[in-house]
């Protein structure tokens, strides 16, 4: 099984020939259906195999060629970017320009309210349904005008923070943007794992982004000890925090 964040992917037995299939598979999809070129970078800063996912490439494209082998997971106490699309309804403060033109409207809008009064007992039936709309416009306006803002939805994804245990609404179109914050639900928990590793021979880079391990070592036998790749659980009765 194969796990990433978005960031990083790793194979759950710390399977190197696994990891440098996957890459090859991932990278010659991404030319031949998407005209994008990517480039895996395997990174020795760890002690367990991992490839540094490229800018561009998204969960949808690993998972296109390794499902049903692949999940998105929290590893370790890294954040998470989910991969649904979510819209949140926050507050929004007028600038100084907008404010003007609600001022502006509110004032053209009361005087065609009272223009039309004038006309009302001849013209009753006619303009009821006119006065009545613009009556409403009027109180949409001065709500407005007297609060300074309004609530807008905004296309967000969730940015599940596990050092914080908060969920981060993050601006789809401004990704430095947070516009809702809330603690994480019980459920969020079971998207992190914590992977655990044991000493092998460290690997070395050689050409087309593979790498292996020194010359004559062969593939260890998965055996009971093999690294394991545990999701962590909520075992509380209430508030997970």
């Amino acid at each position: 099984m194969f796990y990433t964040n978005g960031k990083i992917i790793i194979h759950s037995l710390d399977d190197l020939d696994a990891l440098n299939e996957a890459q090859e598979k991932i990278v010659s999809y991404l030319k031949k259906e998407e005209g994008m070129k990517a480039e895996f970078v395997f990174s020795e800063e760890h002690k367990y195999p991992m490839y540094i996912v490229p800018e561009g490439v998204e969960y949808k494209h690993m998972e296109e060629v390794l499902r049903p082998n692949i999940k998105l997971r929290a590893i370790n106490e890294d954040m998470v970017v989910l991969n649904d699309k979510h819209t949140v309804n926050v507050k929004y403060n007028y600038t100084d320009e907008e404010m003007d033109d609600i001022a502006k409207r509110l004032a053209s809008d009361v005087l065609e309210m009272h223009s039309l009064e004038e006309e009302k007992k001849a013209l009753m039936a006619e303009y009821k349904a006119k006065i009545d709309t613009i009556d409403n416009r009027i109180f949409d306006s001065s709500k407005s005008c007297t609060q300074g803002f309004e609530f807008r939805d905004y296309q967000t994804r969730i940015k599940l923070n596990f050092a914080d245990k908060k969920r981060y609404y993050v601006d789809i179109n401004e990704p430095d943007t947070i516009r809702k914050t809330e603690d994480m639900q019980k459920g969020d928990f079971q998207m992190r794992i914590d992977h655990e590793f044991e000493e092998r021979i460290e690997p070395k880079k050689e050409k087309g982004n593979k790498v292996k391990g020194k010359k004559g070592a062969k593939s260890k036998e998965v055996k009971k000890d093999v690294p394991k790749v545990t999701e962590t659980k909520d075992d509380t009765d209430g508030d997970p925090f």
